[in-house]
Formats: C-alpha cells, structure tokens, sequence
C-alpha cells in the first residue's frame, strides 16, 4: 500500500508552512512494474516553509529578507536479510536505515532610492547566505556533509531605454537592458565512515569560490544579445593577462545567443516576416596530459544551434482588388456569364472568402564537437553563422563531432463556405544527422492535410447545448 498526504497553512503573508507524510509497504509497485516490490517500508515526512522577516520591522526601512527552511527525513526497514531470511520486527528496526536533510536559504533586498549613488550602488546589491545538511546511516556506512554558502548579487537595468538616431528611421539603444554580476563562496564539510572496514575519510570536502556574469542588450527593436558567463575565482590554470592580474580565476563555462525578428509592413498584400536565433555553448575541464602526466591540459566542449524562419501571406482576394481596382462594379454586375470580367468579378469574390495562402520555411542546425585542445572556436561559429566542426587537436582522436541539419517547408489555405470551415495544408520536412563522416537522411511528408469544421454548432442548441463545436482532420 502507498499512503501520502499533505497539509498546508499561511499566516497571512508573513509564513507559510507545508507538512508532508508518505509510506510505502514492501510489496507496493506501480502499474508499470514487475514483481513483489523491493521487500524495504520506508516511512518519510518533510516539513518546508517561508518566512518573510521584513513584514516584522525591515520593511519600513525599505529591506525585503525573505527566509525559506526545509527538512525531511525517511526512515528504511527491509523485510529481508543476509542470505533472504525474513526479518523479524525488532531485526528490521536494528537494520533501519535513516536519510536526513535541512537548509535554510535568505537573501535581503532593498528597495530604490531617488539618490543616484545609492540607486547605482548598495540600493542593487542582493546579499545571500544558504545552509544545508545532509545525513544517511545504514548498516555499512555512515555519511555525512554540511555546506555554508555565501553570496552578493548586483544587478542592473536602465529606468529608460536611451537611443541615438544613427538613420533615418532607426533608433540605436547604446546601454545594456540589463547587467547583472555574482560572486559566491561554498564551503563543505564531508565525513564518511564505513561500518565493515573501520575507515573513515573526508573526501568531498573543501571550499569554492565562483563568480558570474550576464549581459543582456537590445541595440535595435528586432535584435537582443545575450552573455553569460561563469568562472572558478580559485583556479589558476589557462588564466589570461587580465584575469591574473585581477585574479579573476578561470572561464569555466559560457553562453551566448541571438535574436533577430522583422516584419516588411510596407508590403501591403503580401506581409513576409522573418525570425533568426543562434545559441553557443561552451565548457571547460582539465584532463592529464598522456604525454607528461604531471602536467594538465585544458579541455573545451562547445555546441551551437542556429534557426531560421520565414512566413509570408498572400491575401489573393486582396491582391486582385488591388491589380482590377479601375474596374467598374456597374460593368461587373452586368457582365455577361462567361466574359473575362464576369470571371474576375466571380473569382474575387471567392477569395475574399479565404483566408489567403500561408506558406513558411524553416531550417534548423546544430552541432557539437568536443575534446578541444585548448583552441577556441571561430566567430562564425560562436554567432551561429557556420556549423563546421572546429579544427585543431583533440584529447580524444576517436571523438566523433554531432551536426543535425533540418529543412522544414509548408503552404496552407482555408475557406468559408456557408456554414462550413476548410483548411488545406502541404507540409514536408527533410533531416540530416552526421556523426563524424557517417551521415543518415531522412524525409517526411504529410499532403493532404483537410480540416473541416462546421462554424457556429453552438447555436444550434443541440442536447441542450452540450454540443459546442464539430470538426473533422484527414492527412
């Protein structure tokens, strides 16, 4: 049997408590599995809140301290022994094995000022301190580790977006949307101790100290870029000129990525739009040179994706109105049947009614190479703008770089017809996948797609309105 519950409590918006209770027998299993169940009762329960400290006093003064704690605890008897024999009650309760955890995570704000030193300074600093704990204990071992972690967060963003007019029509925003830097430190305290052997060890501990980065900026309305990066204020390897100066410690990773969005609205018929991203990726590590083993190397494994979208309409009935619009509509309504203009005049009619032809193309690749040697990637591989797997020397010679390559086509319509709602739609979409010099293709292809649905069912009042649409899909 598997019992859970759960229980909740606010105290306006000053706390706020959630208390949970599960216990599993030895022979529950879910619908999925297979078998007895895994012969072990566990009996958990977790306690978990917040407490917004500044609703005391700070919050006059400005300060938000919210303070969040956690614990939990469960509890493990096997009904089995060495060798299979069942336990008895107390036998279970002697080799119970026990798994505990607790934290308690704040951080303090403060509220903007309207001095410009304080708004640039102490009013974005976020200072955090975490404390966690975490405790297991069985028959073999026993493990234990505590962490305390300390932090100060800045971040910034201008009141106002400031542009400069560098052409006419085109306004260029010089400052950041917004900046923000961190800077952390992380110290752990681990012992493990094994029942068996006697021996006992600290591995796992030591202290860290991070710091990170990010930048966001929106030169144009239809462009954004984007940086992060993080590095071990602690590591003195592959460290540049600047970074040993200021001891800044080594990259450890980065992100960067690229939006670009546009719509050409001076086309008045046809209205294409066009949609560009690119992402990049990188990660360092340290491995041991095979050549002089003392010796470490440094190692990058990047990645970049990149898509491409354009969509475009076509409002045929539109189009023609704009291409016939000297025509007159005496003449049209008093054509004879089956004269050119009788023909334009049925025709525009008739696409007036539909929803116009969309079509769109969509192309999405990406790739990933790893094991560099202490070589960087190119530009045009870092905006997205070539998938080429970086040359250079690899750690590993039998490392296999990954490129997905996928072409994505579609042309749709729709039409009104009385009561009656249609779509027709063509879609096709082509996929290469290269893992070093092996590549495999693949295509698919959906034509036709009809989609029918009967417009305004629920006015129709049918099984007292329970009936409230109809459609029907055939590809």
């Amino acid at each position: 049997m598997l019992f859970r519950s759960g229980a909740s409590l606010s105290l306006a918006d000053l706390l706020t408590l959630n208390a949970t209770y599960s216990r599993t027998d030895a022979h529950w299993y879910g619908v999925n599995a297979t078998g007895t169940g895994p012969g072990v009762r566990t009996v958990g329960y977790g306690l978990s809140g917040s407490l917004s400290a500044h609703k005391i006093y700070l919050e006059r003064l400005g300060l938000s301290l919210p303070v969040g704690f956690r614990y939990n605890e469960s509890k493990s008897y096997s009904e089995f022994g060495a060798e299979d024999i069942r336990l008895s009650e107390q036998e279970s309760r002697d080799s119970m094995s026990l798994v505990q955890g607790a934290g308690i995570d704040l951080a303090l704000t403060k509220s903007l000022t309207r001095w410009w030193l304080t708004n640039l300074t102490v009013d974005r600093l976020t200072p955090r301190l975490s404390w966690s704990r975490s405790f297991s204990d069985s028959r073999t071992a026993t493990d234990s580790s505590t962490s305390l972690g300390l932090g100060v967060g800045y971040s910034w963003s201008p009141a106002a977006r400031r542009t400069v007019r560098s052409w006419p029509g085109l306004d260029l925003q010089y400052l950041p949307s917004s900046l923000s830097l961190a800077w952390s430190r992380n110290q752990t305290r681990r012992w493990y101790h094994e029942k068996l052997t006697g021996v006992s060890n600290t591995n796992g501990s030591g202290d860290s100290r991070t710091g990170q980065a990010q930048l966001a900026w929106q030169p144009l309305n239809s462009l954004n870029y984007s940086l992060s990066t993080a590095r071990n204020l602690k590591d003195p390897y592959f460290q540049g000129e600047l970074a040993r100066r200021y001891q800044l410690g080594s990259e450890v990773s980065r992100s960067q990525r690229i939006n670009y969005s546009t719509t050409l609205g001076w086309l008045k018929v046809v209205k294409p739009s066009l949609s560009a991203a690119s992402q990049y990726n990188e990660s360092h590590g340290l491995a041991a040179d095979p050549q002089d083993p003392p010796d470490s190397l440094h190692i990058l494994n990047v990645s970049n994706s990149s898509n491409l979208t354009v969509n475009g309409s076509l409002e045929v009935g539109r189009w023609l109105s704009k291409i016939t619009g000297l025509r007159n509509k005496a003449l049209d309504d008093s054509a004879e049947a089956g004269t050119p203009r009788w023909l334009v005049a049925r025709l525009e009619r008739l696409f007036l009614k539909s929803g116009g032809v969309q079509a769109s193309f969509g192309r999405d690749r990406s790739s990933q190479a790893s094991d560099l040697v202490m070589s960087r990637p190119g530009m045009l591989y870092q905006l997205g703008l070539s998938q080429d797997p970086p040359g250079g020397e690899r750690f590993n010679p039998l490392t296999r770089d990954r490129e997905n390559l996928r072409n994505s086509y579609s042309l749709s319509t729709s039409l009104e017809l009385m009561k009656v709602s249609l779509s027709l739609a063509m879609r096709r979409s082509d996929d290469t996948i290269r893992v070093g010099e092996a590549a495999n293709s693949s295509r698919s292809v959906t034509w036709p797609e009809i989609r029918a649905s009967l417009v305004g069912v629920e006015k129709w009042r049918l099984w007292g309105k329970a009936l409230q649409s109809s459609g029907l899909t055939s590809s």
